[in-house]
């Protein structure tokens, strides 16, 4: 740059480079959403496998049993945070509701029981109850 004064071209370099700063955080902070999006989709659906496989573990089979009793109890460990963000499972329906601050996911269970309880993340007992109907009742409780 013959004939240009020094100090413009020190403007020009530092204005390019706090451009490139720019462009990097930018991008950078893009990515990091995107990763923590994926890890909580792939967290949600591993929460998701563990109570549709509690659920069916505890209500697979033929039981005799008095009434009101419980014939089956399973105790899983959830992860206690999804994303880094705590969460609650709860059967509504015949269906299980993953919450969390950001989303909501609904799980078909997929058995014939009726489903009642809700549990935040860690410890949770997954139990098969029959009443004195007959009916399944599957109970989610911490």
């Amino acid at each position: 740059m013959l004939g240009q004064n020094p100090l413009l071209s020190h403007v020009f370099a530092i204005g390019l480079s706090l451009a490139i700063i720019g462009v990097v955080i930018y991008v950078t902070s893009s990515l990091n959403e995107q990763y923590t999006t994926f890890v909580a989709e792939q967290e949600v659906s591993q929460v998701c496998s563990i109570i549709r496989s509690a659920a069916g573990k505890t209500t697979a089979g033929e039981h005799l049993s008095l009434n009101d009793t419980i014939i089956a109890k399973i105790t899983v460990n959830l992860p206690a945070k999804i994303a880094n963000e705590p969460y609650r499972v709860r059967f509504i329906g015949k269906n299980a509701s993953i919450e969390t601050l950001s989303a909501n996911v609904t799980c078909v269970l997929g058995y014939n029981a009726t489903y009642r309880g809700s549990v935040p993340g860690g410890r949770a007992s997954v139990s098969w109850t029959a009443d004195k109907n007959g009916a399944s009742i599957v109970e989610l409780s911490g």
